[in-house]
């Protein structure tokens, strides 16, 4: 009887979760074992954590403070989001001369 409540429980849980496929390579991998060794759990439910750690840190891109200095300033520029590297080039040619050029 307990068995047969148990596999219940067990499909229940399962029946929630998506299959995710990873691959590691041999060092990643090896580290992920002996954490799973050390703290007494599994691999998946290690991997679990960290994707839920990661995704509860990560910043939504309308939020990230980062990308509000974009449109600050007015450089009068019509084409300088798409030539922004050329720009810099020639400032920093313009203040790294060498002497006697």
């Amino acid at each position: 009887m307990i068995n047969a409540v148990w596999g219940c429980i067990g499909d229940l849980t399962m029946s929630r979760r998506t299959p995710f496929q990873v691959y590691l390579d041999k060092a990643l991998s090896r580290r992920l074992r002996q954490m799973a060794e050390r703290k007494a759990t599994s691999q998946a439910a290690l991997v679990r954590r960290f994707i839920e750690q990661g995704l509860a840190q990560a910043v939504p891109p309308d939020e990230d403070p980062a990308l509000k200095i974009i449109g600050l300033g007015h450089s009068g520029v019509k084409d300088l989001s798409a030539r922004h590297d050329e720009y810099l080039a020639d400032v920093y040619r313009a203040t790294h001369r060498s002497p006697g050029r």
